[in-house]
């Protein structure tokens, strides 16, 4: 099993390993929940997404519906203003529904 270790103060305990989704950016939904079924079978429970990694959300989206509860989901804003951070967060939301 891969190692675990506090994720900052959040109080969730993250694999050492965490998948980077810009892997996701140009797939099909079929080949990325083949790659994120990969994650449940070694046990990597943190995944790290942004909105500027393509498709990524989008294909993160429909899987999550089904193991939310196993994954701690990290994104990133890119605009600095508190009201566009908020709107890119929201719009990171909708994608991943």
């Amino acid at each position: 099993m891969i190692a675990k270790q506090n994720f900052g103060n959040t109080g969730h305990l993250s694999t050492r390993i965490i998948f980077g989704a810009a892997a996701l950016s140009n797939v099909t939904q079929a080949e990325a929940d083949q790659t994120l079924e990969v994650l449940l079978k070694y046990g990597i429970n943190h995944i790290d997404t942004a909105a500027g990694y393509g498709e990524s959300e989008l294909r993160i989206g429909p899987w999550m519906e089904e193991h939310r509860k196993k994954f701690f989901l990290a994104t990133k804003v890119f605009r600095r203003s508190y009201q566009d951070a908020l709107d890119q967060i929201h719009s990171s939301l909708e994608r991943m529904r």
